[in-house]
């Protein structure tokens, strides 16, 4: 029978470096493949950005209290099957559990934030991962441009990946870090098109990233009206950044 992991365990340990060895291995071996878990660790990181590590601590335990009301078997025996069970139980518990995040973020993030404040809250540059970077060829332009990227010289790893672009414009990945490349050096124009020019390609795995960046750029900048649209356009098409787009605006007062 096809049973459903809960990573919520493996996603702690993640995210505090419990993690090592063949659990290590096994977990972004998951990551890379699994858009849902991808979502899970997106939402936590951000989470954890918005807390502090006492406040974490205490969201883990009320959600661990809610989990127990809502499926109180033994950890042993917490398996979620995908295909028998009752889904309108999970269904109101995951509503239960959104719900109280919401509610325990809203009370620990002070509202009224300044766009600039939100943009230093929920900005990181993009993680390309592991198997992603080991993938490149040692010697080519593009692993280079990675290393850069990844020591945060984003001067070097700009002109690099330009370079990249030069031979295959097409290349949409490289596209997306050009923009977070340029936005980290504050080259905001150039950044947006490298964003928009992701999302009109319409055929490629980075535009909802390409549409986050986008928007936290015009946030950064004060655009606060085209902030607006696009945060709203996240929401609408429930991407991976849908809780903190709207929290953003939240915090905006709309």
């Amino acid at each position: 029978m096809k049973v459903k992991i809960n990573y919520s365990e493996f996603i702690d340990r993640y995210l505090d470096k419990d993690l090592s060895g063949p659990e290590l291995n096994w977990f972004e071996k998951e990551l890379d493949s699994n858009s849902e878990l991808q979502a899970e660790l997106k939402l936590q990181k951000e989470l954890n950005e918005a807390l502090g590590q006492e406040d974490i601590l205490d969201l883990r335990e009320k959600l661990n209290a809610i989990h127990e009301m809502v499926d109180p078997e033994p950890e042993s025996k917490r398996i979620k099957r995908t295909l028998s069970g009752n889904w309108a139980g999970i269904a109101a518990a995951s509503v239960v559990i959104l719900f109280t995040i919401g509610f325990l973020v809203s009370t620990v993030i002070n509202p009224g934030q300044t766009a600039e404040e939100l943009f230093d809250q929920y900005y990181e540059p993009y993680v390309v991962p592991t198997n992603y970077r080991s993938t490149a060829d040692i010697n080519n332009v593009f692993h280079k441009a990675l290393v850069e990227y990844g020591n945060q010289d984003y001067q070097k790893a700009l002109q690099l990946f330009e370079k990249v672009l030069f031979e295959d414009e097409s290349r949409m990945d490289v596209t997306l870090l050009t923009g977070i490349s340029n936005l980290e050096i504050e080259n905001y124009n150039k950044a947006n098109n490298s964003f928009k020019k992701v999302i009109n390609h319409n055929d490629n795995l980075f535009i909802e990233q390409a549409e986050w960046y986008l928007a936290l750029c015009y946030l950064k900048t004060g655009e606060q009206e085209k902030a607006h649209i696009q945060f709203g356009k996240i929401i609408t098409d429930n991407s991976l950044y849908k809780v903190a787009a709207e929290d953003i605006l939240n915090k905006l007062g709309n």
